[in-house]
């Protein structure tokens, strides 16, 4: 669809370049920024607004899938929408009250959320 893609994560580079490796999705992001890039993590919203500068995009204009409160308050905090993952690591606590756009039950359903994002839709 052409959009940039990056990852955001409070997991250590070593171990997240090596998972992205492993699952083949490595050449899919075009940053990748992780718990030792800056010397902040989520929730401060200095992660993703590193990403948002090395995709060269505001972040009113990216879009933020997370699964957690941190990656919500982190979302806030640096004023980018957000989409909800209602799996993932999400400390056991249940997502559907987190102030997202949307919710996604699985990953399948982020390429159609993303071309009605792409034509200026809100979901």
């Amino acid at each position: 669809m052409g959009m940039k893609l990056g990852v955001v994560t409070n997991t250590y580079d070593r171990f997240v370049r090596t998972i992205l490796q492993h699952a083949g999705l490595m050449a899919q992001f075009d940053v990748v920024v992780s718990a030792d890039t800056l010397p902040e993590r989520k929730p401060h919203p200095a992660p993703l607004h590193h990403a948002c500068s090395a995709l060269e995009v505001t972040p009113e204009r990216a879009l933020f899938v997370g699964d957690s409160r941190n990656d919500a308050e982190a979302a806030r905090a640096a004023r980018m929408p957000m989409v909800c993952a209602t799996y993932g690591y999400n400390e056991g606590k249940p997502v559907d009250d987190l102030p997202c756009l949307a919710f996604l039950s699985a990953m399948g359903e982020l390429p159609s959320l993303l071309r009605r994002w792409a034509r200026g839709e809100r979901p």
